[in-house]
């Protein structure tokens, strides 16, 4: 009796084994359709983005680089909110004409957004309403949740400049904690760039 409860357990065991293995083929072949989905989504993102920037860098001013950026996004990247926003004085903006769309004083955003403002690294998650309404003040969508990359370009004359570029979404946990900006943050990089050049 004792030979046949164990030729039992050792038939289960087999088929256990069997079906584990084929399990984690499934699994395998499952990882590896997803890597292959992951890897055509960055060539698509990689080429959108390459068409992007060489579209702003034969942008010829600040506010048609900024539209542009604005514009992309939305279309071509499905963002529903995006705002780019210079954060300076206001003889600044009257010396380089920038349109008031993109243009936010440097008192008001330290009263309304300091957080935003002062933080050395990218943020995101859900906005205060005042903050909301500060970046976003132009967008048709509520603000559930955001993405804010900002870059500060200090002058030797004149105030300081922020470059802010920031998207968001209407649903509260779209952008959270577990969301990558290495996307926002180098668009915010070129943007920074361009502005410097614009300004130079």
């Amino acid at each position: 009796d004792s030979t046949m409860v164990n030729n039992e357990n050792l038939s289960l065991a087999h088929v256990s084994l069997g079906d584990l293995d084929r399990l984690r083929g499934i699994q395998t072949r499952h990882k590896l359709g997803e890597l292959i989905e992951a890897a055509k989504e960055n060539d698509n993102l990689l080429n959108t983005t390459q068409s992007l920037v060489i579209d702003l860098i034969n942008a010829d001013s600040l506010n048609s680089i900024f539209t542009l950026m604005q514009a992309e996004l939305h279309k071509k990247f499905a963002i529903e909110s995006a705002s780019i926003t210079l954060i300076t004085d206001a003889a600044t903006q009257q010396q380089y004409s920038i349109d008031a769309d993109f243009f936010q004083n440097t008192d008001d955003a330290e009263q309304t957004i300091s957080g935003i403002v002062n933080n050395n690294q990218s943020l995101c998650g859900s906005l205060r309403e005042t903050e909301a309404a500060f970046i976003f003040s132009d967008t048709k969508y509520a603000v559930g949740s955001a993405a804010i990359a900002s870059n500060t370009i200090k002058r030797s004359t004149g105030s300081d400049i922020v470059v802010m570029l920031a998207v968001a979404h209407h649903s509260a946990d779209h952008y959270n904690s577990d969301t990558g900006t290495l996307f926002l943050d180098y668009l915010c990089d070129i943007l920074t760039a361009l502005v410097k050049r614009q300004l130079s």
